[in-house]
């Protein structure tokens, strides 16, 4: 009877750690898909600011006035309403 029940606990422990094991590996491979995710996602926002601020640039360089005596710009300026 001691032997049976120490061979279920051995095979119950058996079945733990081979469970562990493979959320374990599953756990790594979701970790590093979504590092993945997050690095292609900050690129992509990194590019879409970029062209924002291209733009910003350009509309405010059509906007300024010509004159010799230009103002200086700050955000601030930018900002207001």
């Amino acid at each position: 009877m001691l032997k049976s029940s120490l061979h279920t606990a051995k095979e119950i422990a058996k079945l733990y750690k081979d469970a562990g094991s493979k959320v374990f590996s599953s756990g790594k491979v979701m970790v590093k898909k979504t590092v993945q995710l997050t690095l292609a996602n900050q690129k992509e926002l990194l590019k879409t600011s970029s062209h924002a601020l291209k733009e910003v640039a350009q509309t405010l360089r059509e906007v300024e006035p010509k004159s010799e005596e230009k103002e200086e710009m700050t955000i601030d300026d930018v900002l207001k309403d």
